[in-house]
């Protein structure tokens, strides 16, 4: 049933997908508990990294660029885009195309992250991929398990600000400067928002859509209602997310 559920839009939609031959499925059933699989879909990613499709010559000088971009994580968590290009050119890159395709080489593998979907983002070059999920964090999280100082934030003066997070899943721009680093903050914003993470609510308001909270069950109320059902369609990601925004 997994199989056939899977064929049915990957087929067109992800055609890159290696698929499991020996099984005659699009996916690889694996038991952590004992092992099964494993071996299998080990062999079968050595295959596809061997495979002559996936080989590419890249300059020395690439490599020396990474390297030195490597070493900065001892001490930061990002460069800016001017750093970098202050390190491809001791490295020996010629021009800015050139780094753009080298960026976009090491985001591909694994070895950085370097969006480009806007100005701002297309600025960092995140080394530690870690200070994205950890950045995250501090907005979204577990009250129950990882909650808030409120003596910090009232402190602050962001004690209703707060309040607004919990209760309606609204942060204000005061709020974010205050978890964020304010040099961080542009970068920030672009990325939660393309990754669906925040929409903007007003000119200084934006809803958490994680954060929001269930609905009662039998909710009362007068105005227009609908229902969404995407059982027998395939919904693009980012889809509902945007509807629930």
């Amino acid at each position: 049933v997994a199989n056939e559920t899977l064929e049915g839009f990957i087929t067109d939609q992800y055609p890159q997908i290696c698929r499991n031959e020996a099984d005659n499925l699009v996916f690889y059933p694996i038991d952590n508990r004992e092992q099964i699989g494993v071996v299998r879909l080990k062999n079968s990613i050595e295959k596809l990294i061997r495979d002559e499709n996936t080989q590419r010559e890249i300059p020395l000088r690439w490599i020396v660029l990474l390297d030195e971009i490597i070493k900065r994580k001892s001490s930061s968590s990002y460069l800016n885009l001017s750093e970098v290009r202050e390190l491809a050119f001791e490295a020996g890159l010629t021009s800015s195309g050139e780094l753009e395709d080298a960026l976009t080489l090491f985001h591909e593998r694994g070895s950085l992250v370097h969006l480009k979907s806007t100005a701002v983002l297309n600025e960092f070059v995140i080394i530690k991929p870690q200070w994205l999920i950890t950045n995250i964090s501090k907005l979204i999280r577990d009250k129950s398990l990882h909650p808030f100082n409120p003596k910090e934030i009232e402190a602050a003066g962001l004690g209703d600000d707060l309040q607004l997070l919990l209760d309606k899943s609204l942060v204000t721009r005061d709020f974010l400067s205050f978890v964020w680093n304010s040099s961080e903050l542009p970068f920030m914003l672009d990325f939660m928002q393309h990754g669906l993470l925040l929409s903007r609510w007003t000119s200084d308001k934006y809803l958490v859509p994680s954060l929001l909270h269930p609905a009662p069950e039998n909710i009362q109320g007068s105005g227009l209602k609908c229902v969404f059902d995407f059982s027998k369609t395939f919904l693009p990601t980012g889809v509902f997310e945007r509807l629930i925004c």
